[in-house]
């Protein structure tokens, strides 16, 4: 098979599109995945590498382009790392993560699952408040595909333009001062109700400040940037945020208003990222959660109490536990908590597989490597009638919704919501419903590892 096909050029129709934006056809009953490509596109494709099971191929020339795909508005599309769909339409674009996030549960055995059309604000660009990039001379870059390079551009469609204002800038400060060779990347985020501008540097190992003096000189001075720290992880591997953080102007944080709710947003704190959309992600988790009056709702994984407030504010009858390991994280959520006069909520710092109150619904809101088996077994000893999870990836949130489901609950229904447009990721909210009796935990599975 590998002798047949690779470095072949042939004809071929791509029938399908995965959400990572590569298009699907067969050759001689072969499958082979076609890079940016779209349903519909007859195309001339080389394949670039073969394995026992498929092939990846490239289109050389696109014959009769497909009515789902359009002209990407990034000159930088294909080259750096961080779109994945601008060629196509975004009608197909959400149709792609949905029946991507259908075919993992499916493969998963829940495939009578109903998946809801995913959710969207209708924007497709201009909706990250940050970033992590990386000085390209006077311009700032992204990563490419599959490679350390760095792609240098001078503006991203996916940044809010406060963001790339910042990003751009600090790129260029630290030009001007012959101090860009110091700093591994650039961590920008913006409060978008606010405008509050925070701007980290994440040294190289081996540098300090002294190697940014002048670049963080300038950078104080600018009123766009309420916070401006350095980072002194020294690692290099993995996220470019990590390690320890130094205050060099500001208080620290970002403010920004989401549901009603101010919130302080520390630089290792999590919030997420597209604004508008995750207000639609939360009135979903809010309708999947059926809180009542009395309730006790665990907010678990609850990063700056984000979700937890955000139905607080919805549902003053009902009692609030946030759980969350990062202790600064749980530092801005009580402050949160407190600005805004939410009295029906409490904070704790700690691991939330080592939580262990009586609840009535569980929300959890894992990072991309999903729950551990002592989580889930930790969410089964405390058998809230309803579990929402809220995930970030699909794959990691179709085995764990799949174990739970072995184990005594019902996964009843999923939306998808397009949280991150142009590019493969999606998150999902999926609703869980108790079956068992809650007296009646069967030993086998807390003893699973």
């Amino acid at each position: 098979m590998k002798e047949q096909f690779a470095g072949q050029k042939q004809t071929v129709t791509v029938t399908d599109v995965l959400p990572d934006g590569r298009g699907v056809c067969r050759v001689d009953g072969v499958v082979l995945f076609v890079s940016e490509a779209a349903p519909g596109d007859v195309a001339e494709v080389e394949t670039v590498r073969m394995n026992k099971r498929y092939g990846e191929a490239e289109i050389r020339c696109l014959l009769t382009p497909s009515p789902d795909r359009v002209e990407p508005a990034c000159p930088a599309f294909g080259r750096c790392g961080g779109c994945d769909l601008c060629h196509l339409t975004y009608e197909r674009e959400l149709a792609a993560k949905g029946a991507g996030v259908k075919n993992l549960l499916r493969k998963a055995g829940l495939g009578d699952v109903p998946v809801h059309p995913t959710l969207t604000d209708g924007r497709r660009e201009a909706y990250r408040n940050k970033a992590v990039v990386y000085p390209a001379g006077e311009r700032f870059g992204f990563m490419a595909k599959e490679s350390r390079r760095i792609v240098p551009v001078d503006a991203c469609r996916l940044l809010s333009p406060a963001v790339s204002a910042l990003c751009a800038l600090a790129a260029k400060t630290l030009h001007t001062h012959g101090e860009s060779t110091a700093v591994r990347a650039i961590y920008v985020r913006v409060g978008e109700t606010t405008g509050e501008g925070m701007v980290c540097l994440v040294l190289k190992g081996g540098f300090t400040l002294s190697d940014v003096k002048y670049s963080a000189e300038a950078l104080s001075a600018e009123p766009s940037i309420h916070t401006l720290l350095i980072n002194t992880d020294s690692v290099g591997e993995g996220s470019p945020v990590g390690g320890d953080y130094r205050l060099l102007s500001g208080d620290g944080s970002v403010t920004d208003t989401l549901g009603g709710v101010t919130f302080r947003i520390s630089a290792p704190a999590f919030y997420q990222v597209n604004p508008s959309c995750t207000e639609l992600l939360y009135g979903k988790v809010d309708q999947y959660a059926e809180i009542a009056p009395g309730d006790t709702v665990a907010d678990l994984y609850c990063g700056v109490g984000t979700i937890g407030m955000y139905l607080a504010h919805r549902h003053p009858d009902a009692r609030f536990v946030g759980v969350e390991i990062v202790p600064e994280a749980i530092e801005d959520a009580k402050a949160n908590a407190k600005a805004n006069g939410l009295t029906n909520v409490e904070y704790f710092c700690g691991d939330a597989g080592a939580f262990d109150r009586a609840v009535d619904v569980a929300v959890v809101d894992p990072p991309r490597k999903g729950l551990s088996h002592p989580m889930l077994n930790a969410l089964l000893r405390l058998s809230p009638r309803r579990i929402v999870y809220v995930s970030c990836d699909p794959a990691t949130m179709a085995r764990d919704v799949a174990y739970l489901t072995a184990n005594g609950y019902e996964t009843t229904e999923v939306t998808p919501v397009n949280m991150f447009p142009s590019t493969r990721h999606v998150e999902s909210v999926v609703c869980l419903i108790r079956t068992f009796d809650k007296d009646c935990i069967v030993a086998r599975t807390l003893e699973r590892k």
